[in-house]
């Protein structure tokens, strides 16, 4: 068996290793009630509350500004 052999070999066996801790984490959050889809957040203006925009680019708060000065 040549070195280049054995170097595969032990490839594979760290690749099979990995799979069945992530199987072992996965059965873990499972248990946790993680159910592996990804949140879906929306970001809203914490001035007025909207959701097309945020406070850096809220329109009220432009129009106070223009209006004050």
């Amino acid at each position: 068996m040549s070195i280049l052999d054995q170097a595969e070999e032990l490839r594979q066996k760290a690749i099979t290793l990995l799979l069945q801790e992530r199987e072992a984490i996965d059965e873990k959050l499972v248990q946790m009630g993680y159910d592996g889809q990804p949140r879906e957040t929306k970001r809203s203006c914490s001035n007025c509350g909207a959701t097309d925009h945020n406070a850096r680019r809220c329109l009220k708060v432009k129009t106070a500004e223009t209006i004050a000065g």
